[in-house]
């Protein structure tokens, strides 16, 4: 069975070799019927109806780096890159705050009672199959089948050593505005500190659009969002258990938005 990195490692080979057009590899589970070894892995070469940023411009992710070298393993038109560019906007937008007291070590907030969606756990389930050892996926997706974690307690992505986020750089968005964004801080410790409290955002962008909601042919749909635990209890170290995950999985960094919503709609 092809791995997840080894169609990534395709999909970072084939789309360097041109700077305007790239191959798109889509890994699609109804053709597991065709060889049941392969188990729903059989590659497709596709093209994208919308053509691929050069590779040699800036990526998407708002980085400075070229995006050959960046994230040449994303489709610039898929979910994956709109959410990085929410990231990145909220990141820019929380530089400007010059009195924040969250700081490394700090886990007060880091609770797994929050919710976040689909296209937000995709990211990090792709960041830890990327740098996590197969033995740790399988022993956090195994605790989570188990329901082992209650709400309240400690977020499962949190490193009991330093008390550091284990997937910092693709953190969710509601991690990312606490402590920044007034609306999205209950924080006692930054209340009751009026000067810090004072300089936290008092608006921000619609971060829902797109990410968790889609329009569509003058239709609105959305998607779920379920806290870690739930969505990790979905998978396997190789994907989702479900068909339709699989293939939201796939759409969600290889194919244009529309190609998601398409899915969604199914």
């Amino acid at each position: 069975m092809m791995s997840m990195k080894d169609v990534q490692n395709e999909i970072i080979r084939h789309r360097q070799t041109s700077d305007f057009k790239s191959t798109v590899f889509f890994v699609n589970p109804e053709h597991e019927y065709l060889n049941a070894e392969m188990r729903g892995v059989i590659i497709e070469k596709m093209f994208s109806e919308v053509p691929y940023m050069a590779v040699n411009s800036p990526c998407f992710c708002g980085s400075g780096k070229k995006q050959k070298l960046c994230h040449p393993d994303i489709h610039p038109n898929s979910l994956a890159a709109q959410l990085l560019r929410v990231f990145h906007k909220l990141d820019t937008e929380i530089s400007w705050i010059d009195r924040t007291m969250c700081h490394k070590g700090c886990s007060d907030c880091c609770s797994n009672d929050f919710e976040i969606s689909l296209a937000e756990f995709m990211m990090i389930f792709r960041t830890i199959n990327l740098e996590m050892k197969k033995e740790q996926i399988e022993s956090l997706i195994k605790i989570a089948k188990q329901g082992k974690f209650n709400l309240g307690e400690q977020c499962v992505l949190l490193n009991p050593d330093n008390k550091s986020c284990s997937v910092y750089k693709v953190r969710p968005i509601i991690c990312r505005k606490y402590g920044y964004y007034k609306n999205f801080t209950d924080c006692e410790k930054i209340q009751s500190n009026v000067s810090a409290f004072d300089s936290l955002l008092t608006s921000n962008f619609d971060t829902d659009e797109n990410i968790n909601i889609f329009h569509n042919n003058g239709k609105i749909f959305y998607s779920q969002k379920r806290t870690i635990v739930y969505w990790l209890s979905k998978c396997n170290s190789d994907g989702f258990t479900v068909e339709k995950l699989n293939k939201l999985y796939f759409a969600c960094f290889n194919r244009p938005l529309n190609d998601y919503i398409r899915i969604i709609k199914l």
